[in-house]
């Protein structure tokens, strides 16, 4: 597992840490047959690799570091013989901590008053998964690592040992899923809220790009790197969206105002009011409150990275002065990135 394409999940459903010769012989015990060391990571299996990238000639173990493994050993730490061939390490009591689709990313923590688990889709795609966690007797709750909401009421269900959850990852979506509070219920469906979108409908758009001194006027949104201008095309820095919509006052528990796809930070402001900053998917900033009647005014701060204008400085086609690079800046391609708000744009009403 030298390779970073491995490090996601790489044991399939087991966590694992690497330690050398002096953290062997010097800080590992054991206790009731794990291997602790003083920070309080404990261990049920050592693997005593042979040969491999970091130690390609196989140098042996040397006396001192065998002892302590029989000491180990005799401990009841688990020091399985390899090849190891078995999928999991069941044989030995040790259930998978987690298990999960593909391409999803996670780490487990526990301390005096929780277990915590962060889940991780590594795709750029939504996808609707299951995880299961090797905990039981306790009702998990998400929280949101992004907007800070804790979700108390989560749908979950219990089965031999394990708490089953179902939830939503967007594209590179992350999230925490929560044990504290000590349940005997085995399974919780939670209703879906009733979801309606409403598109945003408006006349036009103003974008600003205040380093250059350029407003561009238009019906409908674009990628401001596919202008024919130059100095909007290789612009980088904040642009600022504005425009006007009617709002017809609806019944909601919650609105969310969706920008769809932003190149690449956005600051959403609607009647004057801050809504937050958007970065990730799934691109939406809660506007609860904040709409009323009638007219309503929105203004969106798109900022994107220093890509396209160090790839104009770099032939000569700077959008402004003062943009410089101690290396010449290099991609792949020749190409510049996507930039700018580029929709589609709307709203969200959830009602439970």
């Amino acid at each position: 597992m030298a390779d970073p394409d491995k490090w996601v999940n790489p044991l399939r459903g087991y966590a694992y840490d690497s330690f050398n010769k002096d953290a062997l012989i010097r800080l590992a015990k054991v206790e009731k047959g794990r291997l602790v060391l003083p920070g309080g990571a404990s261990y049920k299996v050592l693997v005593i690799p042979g040969k491999r990238p970091m130690n390609p000639n196989n140098v042996p173990l040397s006396a001192e570091s065998q002892a302590k493994i029989e000491e180990l050993r005799r401990g009841g730490v688990v020091i399985p013989e390899l090849p190891f061939t078995a999928d999991d390490f069941s044989a030995y009591g040790l259930e998978r901590d987690v298990v999960v689709p593909a391409d999803i990313a996670w780490t487990h923590r526990r301390g005096a008053e929780a277990d915590v688990y962060f889940i991780s889709n590594q795709l750029e795609e939504k996808r609707t998964i299951e995880a299961s966690f090797r905990i039981e007797g306790k009702k998990p709750e998400i929280w949101d690592p992004v907007t800070g909401e804790i979700r108390r009421e989560v749908s979950y269900r219990m089965e031999k040992g394990q708490t089953i959850v179902p939830m939503e990852l967007c594209s590179g979506e992350s999230l925490f899923v929560v044990f504290e509070e000590d349940t005997d219920v085995k399974a919780v469906t939670v209703k879906t809220p009733e979801i309606t979108s409403i598109p945003l409908e408006v006349k036009e758009w103003k974008v600003n790009f205040p380093l250059i001194d350029t407003t561009i006027t238009r019906g409908e949104l674009f990628d401001w790197s596919q202008e024919a201008e130059e100095r909007v095309s290789y612009y980088s820095g904040t642009a600022t969206y504005r425009t006007s919509f009617t709002w017809k006052k609806v019944k909601a528990e919650r609105i969310y105002l969706e920008l769809g796809e932003v190149a690449d930070v956005a600051t959403v402001r609607v009647n004057g009011v801050d809504c937050g900053i958007v970065w990730t998917a799934p691109y939406r900033a809660d506007v609860t409150g904040v709409l009323k009647k009638g007219t309503n005014t929105l203004e969106i701060e798109v900022t994107n990275t220093w890509a396209n204008a160090l790839n104009g400085a770099d032939k000569g086609k700077a959008p402004f002065e003062g943009i410089w690079t101690n290396a010449k800046y290099r991609m792949k391609e020749d190409k510049l990135i996507p930039a700018g708000l580029l929709g589609p744009v709307g709203f969200t009403i959830e009602n439970k």
